[in-house]
């Protein structure tokens, strides 16, 4: 009896059920929620941005916020001014790492921090119109994080001229001037002008770091009025 011969097997069909889209990994959905509330806050402010709009904008659920940021709306705005301090030092590193001596370091940090401040929306709208609620994420024990970011990418720039300690000490007593400046600006002082911001490293900042570079008689610190000012 002859076998009969078995039909070629055809293609195999494959059934595959439908997926959703992959869950973003941890690190890119931070990112994408922190540049949402930047952007949010750059248009409306800290006072009126809401959870629910930093979600969607960042096409995320109000529930992935708060799983991504357990702290909070709080903690969520205190991590953008991080950011954009993380974001400063990237965009200064090719600039620090060309200066030759500790004193063109602090300018060039000094006045690049100003310029970035001055230059970036969400900043500035809380600059200029909500500083009580900027003073409240860089005030008291929140400070310790701003001083935390600068160092980690300041410090390793200033070891190169000054021992561990002082490198610490320059990058917090930088943080402190630019601050200060920031919350109490001065019709006489610019930050993001190399001259002003020289003149108050030569003047505030080298003298503790390293006294022996200093010569008090080449730097005057008066200022004259008109009744002292010599007239031929």
């Amino acid at each position: 009896m002859t076998p009969i011969a078995e039909p070629a097997p055809g293609p195999i069909a494959v059934t595959l059920a439908p997926r959703g889209p992959s869950p973003a990994p941890a690190g890119c959905l931070e990112d994408r929620i922190l540049d949402a509330a930047i952007a949010c806050v750059a248009v409306q402010g800290v006072r009126a941005t809401t959870v629910d709009d930093i979600a969607r904008e960042a096409g995320c659920g109000r529930a992935t916020v708060y799983r991504t940021f357990p702290g909070g709306r709080s903690d969520l705005i205190q991590r953008v001014g991080l950011r954009q301090i993380e974001r400063y030092a990237t965009t200064a590193e090719a600039a620090l790492a060309a200066c030759e001596d500790v004193e063109g370091l602090l300018v060039a940090g000094i006045t690049g921090a100003a310029r970035f401040l001055d230059e970036h929306g969400s900043l500035r709208h809380l600059v200029e119109h909500e500083p009580e609620v900027l003073a409240t994420q860089v005030g008291f024990d929140r400070i310790d994080a701003v001083f935390a970011t600068v160092a980690a990418f300041a410090v390793p720039h200033l070891r190169r001229f000054l021992p561990e300690a002082r490198a610490h000490e320059a990058a917090e007593w930088a943080t402190r001037l630019v601050v200060s400046y920031l919350f109490v600006p001065s019709e006489h002082v610019d930050l993001t002008d190399e001259t002003d911001a020289r003149r108050l490293v030569q003047c505030h900042l080298l003298p503790g770091l390293v006294p022996d570079l200093i010569h008090p008689e080449a730097i005057d610190l008066t200022v004259a009025t008109p009744s002292e000012e010599h007239h031929p």
